[in-house]
């Protein structure tokens, strides 16, 4: 066959096009890629911070019901009347959100995230109990639902595939929890020096919630960065928080005598307990 000079100039040409062509469709591919894996990346930290304020709104509420149960409806009425209106807009927050990314969730998030959905469509029961001055069932309904809420976290913080944020988001889960213990610490202690004793289990729980925020907080020296650490051992301190923590090694030191146990009165162990909680949201706020 014989190729004259203009076949041989389109040949030439032609060959080089093709090459450009081919690698200009894979930059493109590889920038599509890319782009959806951060689209799916901002989808996944959206819906894990509207999971976090599902936990942080019911654990408020929480915290209020239980002044509210101890008082006999007597204080913090209108306190928890309002707390209910932000823990409501976080549960709408993350339907619409369950909603609008469901095709792109993973099916075991779904089905985690109806799971959530499920427990908060228990809560009008729970709050009518509540109003109603019947306390049985609303502690174990409250830190079941945030449980739930951080565990599904923690299923999302699993599925994000730059390292940063993942360390980031699991500095922001140690901190959930830890505000989460502390806020189940908060509430049966507060309880316990309502009726000036304790039974052997409500001392185990409150040991217990007690051994794994310190545990929690091991887990986040490894993680957090010097700074952090400094700001949280500020923040979060026995020079910060005296007495809060003056009061817990007292109940801790009276476990021979838990049909006498001594302490201040329930206002005041609240008051101080829910200083430690507020400085661990801000030190999650700091975080986001």
């Amino acid at each position: 066959m014989h190729w004259t000079l203009s076949r041989k100039l389109i040949l030439l040409t032609a060959l080089p096009l093709a090459l450009v062509f081919y690698f200009a469709w894979m930059d493109l591919a590889s920038s599509w890629a890319h782009l959806q894996r951060h689209v799916s990346l901002q989808q996944q930290v959206e819906v894990v911070d509207a999971l976090a304020d599902v936990a942080h709104q019911h654990a408020v509420e929480r915290g209020l019901s239980a002044g509210f149960l101890g008082s006999k409806g007597a204080s913090l009425g209108a306190e928890l009347r309002q707390q209910r209106q932000q823990a409501d807009a976080s549960e709408q927050a993350l339907q619409q959100l369950r909603l609008s990314h469901k095709a792109e969730l993973a099916p075991r998030t779904q089905q985690a995230l109806d799971g959530v959905v499920t427990r908060l469509r228990q809560k009008p029961d729970i709050r009518s109990a509540v109003d109603n001055l019947q306390g049985a069932g609303v502690f174990a309904y409250y830190s079941s639902l945030n449980e739930e809420a951080l565990d599904t976290e923690d299923l999302l913080r699993a599925q994000v595939f730059d390292v940063e944020i993942q360390r980031q988001l699991q500095l922001r889960l140690f901190l959930d929890w830890i505000k989460e213990r502390a806020g189940q610490e908060r509430g049966v202690v507060n309880g316990v020096l309502a009726a000036g004793k304790a039974t052997g289990a409500q001392f185990a729980g409150i040991e217990n919630y007690i051994h794994e925020q310190e545990r929690l907080e091991r887990m986040l020296a490894q993680l957090a960065d010097s700074a952090f650490l400094e700001r949280y051992r500020a923040a979060t301190g026995d020079s910060s928080l005296s007495g809060f923590y003056d009061t817990r090694r007292r109940l801790q030191q009276q476990e021979a005598q838990l049909d006498a146990i001594q302490g201040p009165t329930p206002a005041i162990w609240f008051e101080a307990a829910s200083l430690r909680i507020a400085a661990l949201a801000d030190l999650v706020r700091d975080l986001d």
